[in-house]
């Protein structure tokens, strides 16, 4: 019987968080088109907040971080620098 109960929890709670509408996923990156970088790529944007603390903590080292937001470089070279530490740092934030 308790079993049951507790499915029952389950299946409301299931359906209720179903119909939930998700409106903000905090990120932090910029919202309006107007506030972008033009100059950009998706590690300069993506390291511009938080996971580039958690890449640094893993071993990338600044002078390497540096040149990923700052220098004109292939996404490749930039991924070549990141990838190392990018699986250590997954699941930090």
């Amino acid at each position: 019987m308790e079993a049951k109960f507790i499915g029952n929890i389950y299946e409301d709670l299931l359906e209720y968080i179903s119909d939930l509408t998700v409106i903000d996923t905090h990120e932090h990156l910029p919202s309006l088109e107007e506030k972008r970088d033009k100059d950009t790529d998706v590690l300069k944007e993506y390291l511009s907040h938080y996971f580039s603390r958690d890449l640094i903590s893993a071993g990338l080292s600044q002078r390497d971080y540096q040149k990923i937001v700052t220098e004109k470089l292939p996404i490749s070279v930039k991924w070549k620098m990141v990838e190392p530490y990018w699986e250590v740092s997954e699941y930090t934030g």
